[in-house]
C-alpha cells in the first residue's frame, strides 16, 4: 500500500530534489445538464454546462492563471464530452486574455511495435485515460441500474480495473518524464475531464476508495499532478498524496 495521505498544506520538498518535470491541472468540467446522454438529439447539443457551471469553470480559469508558470507554455486538452468541450473553451478564452501562452495540443499518432499500440505523446495517453475513466462511471452506473454486478462476467473484477489504471497513469508519467529528459521547462498541460479520473488514479493506488462521499471531486474543481523524476504528487481539494514511482 502506497503512503497515506497527507492532509496539509503543503508537502515539504525533500531538500535538494529537482523541481517537477511536468505538471497536470485536471479541472472536472462545470455543472452540467447532462443533455448529451438524455436529449433526443445529443448531437444537435451545442452546450451542456448550467449558468452555476459556466461560473464554475470561470473560477477555475481564475484560479489556474494564479498557478500556471509564464515562462513556459501550456496545452489544453479535454474529454470528447460537451461539458467538457465546453469547459475547455471557457477556460484558453480566460487564459488568453490573461497572455498566457498557449501550447497548440496536436495530438501525434501511435505507433504500433510487434503489434502492440505504443503512445508516443503523453496528451494522447490523457485523452484515452480520460475518456476510459469516465466510461468507466458510467458504465458501471448502466450496469448496477439493470441490476447486475461486478461478478457479472461481463464485467472486470476490481483487482482488473485496478491494475489496468494504474499501469495506464504510470504509463503516462513515464511519458512525461522521457519527454521532459534534459529540458529546462516545465510541461505544463491542463486537462478538462470526469471526476472519475483523479478519482480513479488515487483508488488505483489505494490512497482513498473509488465512490468517497465525502471527498467527491466537485464540478469545476482544479487538482494538480506534479511530476517529478522520482515520485508524483497530487493535490485534490485541500488533500495532498504521495506516489513513489
Amino acid at each position: 500500500m502506497e503512503k497515506p495521505p497527507t492532509e496539509t498544506e503543503q508537502i515539504p520538498t525533500p531538500e535538494g530534489e529537482p523541481s517537477p518535470v511536468a505538471r497536470v491541472f485536471v479541472v472536472r468540467h462545470g455543472a452540467s445538464e447532462y443533455k448529451e446522454y438524455f436529449d433526443q438529439n445529443p448531437k444537435d447539443v451545442a452546450n451542456d454546462l448550467t449558468e452555476q457551471g459556466k461560473e464554475e469553470i470561470e473560477n477555475a480559469s481564475a484560479k489556474l492563471s494564479t498557478l500556471i508558470n509564464r515562462d513556459n507554455p501550456v496545452r489544453i486538452i479535454s474529454s470528447p464530452r460537451i461539458r467538457t468541450l465546453n469547459s475547455a473553451k471557457i477556460i484558453k478564452e480566460k487564459l488568453t486574455r490573461e497572455h498566457i501562452e498557449i501550447k497548440p495540443a496536436e495530438v501525434k499518432k501511435t505507433e504500433t511495435m510487434q503489434g502492440v499500440k505504443t503512445f508516443i505523446d503523453a496528451a494522447e495517453l490523457w485523452i484515452e485515460l480520460t475518456d476510459k475513466y469516465e466510461k468507466l462511471g458510467v458504465n458501471f452506473d448502466t450496469e448496477w441500474r439493470k441490476g447486475r454486478t461486478r461478478d457479472d462476467s461481463r464485467l472486470e473484477s476490481d483487482i482488473q480495473i485496478q491494475e489496468r489504471l494504474k499501469e495506464s497513469f504510470m504509463k503516462g508519467v513515464r511519458i512525461l518524464r522521457r519527454t521532459q529528459n534534459g529540458s529546462r521547462d516545465l510541461s505544463q498541460t491542463v486537462l478538462v475531464t470526469h471526476g472519475e479520473t483523479v478519482s480513479a488514479i488515487l483508488a488505483a493506488f489505494d490512497l482513498r476508495p473509488f465512490l468517497d462521499p465525502e471527498r467527491k471531486v466537485k464540478t469545476g474543481s482544479v487538482s494538480i499532478i506534479n511530476v517529478f523524476p522520482e515520485r508524483v504528487e497530487i493535490e485534490v481539494e485541500g488533500f495532498k498524496y504521495e506516489i513513489n514511482i
